[in-house]
């Protein structure tokens, strides 16, 4: 038993020395776990700036803004998960120590050794509460904003090669190269269907797109190509029209306009989309409003849930340090984020009510953890 640093060798054991020793002893691990899934996120997010910086010739400064903005939806999903790391790594060192014996033995129940812990996960969830109401939605929509402008300076940023392209209602665009410098494409096939189900097919060798000078059109000068057509009344009659030079004219809006970019439901506070919500009839978009509402708050309180799940499982394992709580921490959240995202979709699907669907995963680990501290005290 490991009784140099322990508060546990005192006969009177001030419950305010066992606070203070838990929330230090659960903060390093907190923060270093915190730390270690942002850096994988980070990674994972860093191959798609490097694409942007070098396959797309954006600035340097632009990436770095992209890259800012990508952040507070990181630090939305690793700071509960810092928490879990805590948990694991601080109870199960205790245990491996013997310490919680040693409480025993005082006449104390181990169970007040979580209380440290839970004061400390509901405070980070009031904070990532207010994190996920006010920052993470204005870093959405400036992040939004960011990309909208991008895309008017670079408008073949969001097209990929041999493959087929949405970039408008009615307009789907084929390339086979695409040139993101200078904004040029080759191999052109371009789907047309627009007013009538009868589709107009553009094939062209070439062309360049360029946003209008008043913004509400997206432009492309093609060369050396066909047009395709089928008459509506008569399906039987198919024109070609050949070309050598062809301006095509997508009418984007001024709703599109970056001065006027719409907030989508990842923009929005939980107060706007709860509003929003009782604005729409329709059940379905209706739902995925409420599902962006109660993730504002489920996610956050993950951190309170991870606290009864971490603490029996540190207390069993009786295995400390951060490796332990690292591999054993991702096993949990993998499946949390597996009901998270199973929820969301069958909600946003219509087959499940949101506050079901989105609280799902906190209430089969929070039971399960529950259940296992029983199990723990107990046994």
């Amino acid at each position: 038993m490991n009784t140099a640093n322990s508060f546990f060798h005192l006969k009177r054991c001030n419950f305010k020395i066992i606070d203070k020793y838990i929330l230090k002893e659960l903060l390093l691990p907190f923060f270093l776990g915190f730390l270690v899934f942002t850096f994988i996120l980070v990674m994972d997010r860093v191959f798609e700036l490097v694409d942007l910086l070098v396959g797309k010739g954006l600035g340097i400064g632009i990436v770095f803004r992209v890259f800012y903005l990508s952040m507070p939806f990181i630090i939305a999903l690793t700071v509960p998960m810092g928490v879990l790391i805590g948990i694991l790594s601080v109870y199960g060192r205790l245990s491996s120590d013997s310490e919680v014996i040693a409480v025993q033995s005082a006449g104390i129940s181990p169970l007040r050794l979580i209380y440290p812990a839970l004061y400390f996960s509901i405070i980070v969830t009031i904070g990532m509460t207010l994190f996920n109401n006010h920052i993470l939605p204005r870093a959405n929509y400036n992040l939004k904003l960011l990309l909208v402008k991008v895309s008017r300076k670079r408008p073949t940023i969001n097209i990929k090669e041999k493959r087929f392209n949405r970039i408008y209602k009615g307009y789907t665009i084929w390339a086979d190269r695409v040139d993101y410098k200078h904004s040029q494409i080759s191999g052109v096939k371009i789907f047309q269907r627009t007013g009538t189900n009868v589709p107009t097919i553009i094939v062209a060798k070439g062309g360049k797109i360029f946003v209008s000078n008043d913004g509400e059109n997206l432009v492309l000068y093609l060369h050396l190509g066909e047009i395709h057509e089928l008459t509506s009344a008569d399906p039987s009659h198919y024109r070609i029209t050949r070309f050598n030079e062809h301006i095509l004219k997508i009418p984007l809006g001024k709703r599109h306009m970056p001065t006027s970019v719409m907030k989508g439901s990842r923009e929005m506070s939980a107060k706007e989309l709860l509003k929003k919500a009782r604005s729409i009839k329709n059940r379905r978009i209706k739902w995925v409003y409420l599902v962006e509402a109660n993730k504002k708050f489920s996610i956050p309180f993950a951190a309170v849930v991870f606290v009864f799940i971490g603490f029996p499982l540190g207390l069993i394992i009786r295995k400390g340090g951060l490796g332990m709580g690292l591999s054993l921490s991702l096993a949990i959240f993998l499946v949390y984020y597996v009901f998270l995202v199973g929820g969301e979709q069958i909600a946003n699907r219509g087959y499940l009510h949101p506050v079901i669907a989105m609280w799902l995963a906190n209430v089969v680990i929070g039971g399960l953890g529950i259940y296992l501290t029983k199990r723990v005290i107990n046994g």
